[in-house]
């Protein structure tokens, strides 16, 4: 949560020519319902089975900007890693808390769980096929850092 994958995400499909889709707008646009709406009224496992059908159905060519839990469901992990390239921001947790506190939109985002889910989700995350240890908080410096470890990851250090 707060990582910017919906920013980023944009800015990197258009610096490859790909498509694009945030995953969270399309349950959105698909069940007709805000993210908070949807999890009170239907609950958050039927919000994850919306996010794994919904991600299945994500064509070809397209940066895909998870939402901040998609990646701890083992059947999204197992969809990316046969159907795509996984990339991990890791920031510091204190610039996600700024970022999100407050939030009334995230329904997961009570001041008490923030850090239990981070830890968790965070060891998750670690599996992606990039892992970028982010500090710089400019988009376009985060997309030239990932354009960077398409081009050779073996002269990156942080991919």
């Amino acid at each position: 949560m707060g990582a910017g994958k919906s920013e980023i995400g944009l800015r990197l499909a258009k610096s490859l020519g790909a498509g694009f889709v945030d995953l969270d707008a399309a349950i959105v646009q698909r069940c007709g319902l805000p993210i908070a709406e949807l999890f009170a009224q239907r609950g958050e496992a039927v919000f994850r089975r919306f996010e794994v059908e919904t991600l299945m159905q994500t064509g070809k060519d397209t940066v895909i900007a998870l939402g901040g839990g998609a990646f701890a469901e083992e059947p999204v992990r197992k969809w990316l890693h046969r159907h795509a390239i996984s990339i991990f921001l890791d920031w510091p947790f204190e610039l996600l808390y700024q970022r999100i506190q407050g939030d009334s939109s995230r329904p997961l985002a009570q001041a008490w769980r923030l850090r239990l889910l981070y830890r968790k989700r965070r060891v998750l995350y670690a599996v992606s096929d990039f892992v970028l240890p982010l500090h710089d908080d400019r988009p376009e410096a985060v997309v030239q850092l990932i354009t960077s470890c398409f081009r050779d990851p073996t002269k990156n250090e942080f991919c």
